[in-house]
């Protein structure tokens, strides 16, 4: 029996999400190419982090307490998503919907997006393309009553079966 111990530094690329990767396979040959001996693997690798968001920024209509207002979400990552991948865009507490059926705009392709207010403090946006850049709009996001600076914004992307790209979080 011979133990083999294979470490490899910067070789190949994480996943693009934090789903689990399928088992991997390991050859064994001769110095002269013949075939020892192969390993098909089932350990599943996991636990991969998420990256940051490669950009984001927040702007709002009007700055008026207590009124509804227009947000405007600038998201960009550094990997594509895929289609029907979605964005969770958690509101400081001090900002709400003003009602369960907001309207989400792509202002690069105008064209609406599917959203749903998921609970009082977080909303859901389907990304119906394989893009990594989405300048969002969500329309009746009710303004802080106060002038009191807001707790942060946190806007997630994930894949359509849950598994997160990016994160990353932004004052307004």
């Amino acid at each position: 029996n011979t133990t083999l111990t294979v470490v490899l530094y910067e070789f190949g690329t994480n996943p693009k999400s934090t789903r689990p990767t399928s088992s991997f396979q390991l050859y064994v040959y001769s110095s002269d190419d013949y075939l020892i001996n192969y390993i098909n693997s089932s350990l599943i690798i996991s636990n991969f982090l998420p990256i940051p968001l490669s950009f984001l920024s927040i702007t709002l209509s009007n700055y008026t307490n207590s009124i509804n207002a227009v947000y405007s979400f600038y998201i960009q990552q550094l990997v594509a998503w895929d289609n029907s991948s979605y964005i969770d865009i958690n509101l400081p507490p001090t900002i709400t919907p003003s009602n369960n059926s907001p309207i989400c705009t792509d202002l690069i392709a105008a064209a609406n997006l599917s959203c749903t207010v998921t609970n009082s403090t977080s909303i859901k946006v389907t990304v119906p393309n394989s893009l990594s850049i989405l300048s969002l709009s969500i329309s009746s996001l009710k303004n802080s009553p106060s002038f009191r600076t807001s707790s942060y914004f946190s806007v997630s992307t994930y894949t359509s079966d849950g598994y997160m790209y990016a994160t990353d979080s932004s004052v307004n």
